[in-house]
């Protein structure tokens, strides 16, 4: 917990830092987002996710080069229909519904292709964020609820584009994997999503 503590701290001051890094533009961002889990993680919820959301924040140190801070949710859900689970001696059975719920907070940098030309009209990027995931695992048989959660350290790399709506605006769309590691009661994970907002230039 000590290290997850420092972790924060370490991101917010970051964040604060950034407008003393380059009195530049920047962008803040919303977007809706989607989901898929991947690997082990499918054991937890094997469903595409349409439940999750995207706040980011983030300001230019250089021409092309932007350094900011993401806030996101992610929740998979999967209906399991009759399982068992073993815990000790006793075995449980009944309707198995599964969760898995992520919410990283995330120190990102991320590159823009051609950004600077002023008659740019879609605008690539790649980026990469790293940071602390808080993790909930849920499992429900019935009326038993078996439950983990956690802080966990991970990264995601990405590659989007925008698309201008007008002078301060775009529509933007981008991919991250997504990998958290073993932490505690926390196992590996690793999910795919997709981001569908808007940026607002500043």
């Amino acid at each position: 917990m000590k290290k997850i503590s420092i972790l924060i701290i370490a991101l917010i001051t970051i964040g604060t830092s950034l407008d003393t890094l380059a009195q530049k533009r920047g962008f803040v961002s919303i977007a809706w987002k989607t989901g898929l889990t991947l690997n082990d993680s499918k054991n937890y919820a094997d469903e595409f996710s349409l439940e999750g959301g995207q706040f980011g924040f983030e300001r230019f140190v250089a021409k092309n080069l932007s350094l900011g801070m993401d806030l996101s949710y992610s929740h998979f859900y999967e209906e399991s229909g009759k399982i068992s689970y073993e815990t000790g001696n006793t075995t449980y059975t009944g309707s198995g519904f599964k969760y898995l719920d992520a919410t990283p907070i995330l120190v990102s940098g991320k590159y823009y292709l051609g950004l600077d030309k002023q008659d740019a009209k879609i605008v690539p990027y790649v980026g990469v964020s790293t940071g602390a995931y808080y993790i909930k695992e849920r499992l429900e048989i019935g009326s038993i609820a078996f439950e983990d959660d956690g802080w966990a350290f991970g990264f995601a790399p990405q590659a989007g584009f925008m698309v201008r709506l007008d002078k301060k605006a775009w529509f933007f769309t981008d991919f991250s994997y997504n990998t958290i590691f073993e932490s505690g009661d926390i196992d590996k994970h690793t999910y795919l999503t997709g981001s569908f907002g808007i940026k607002i230039g500043f």
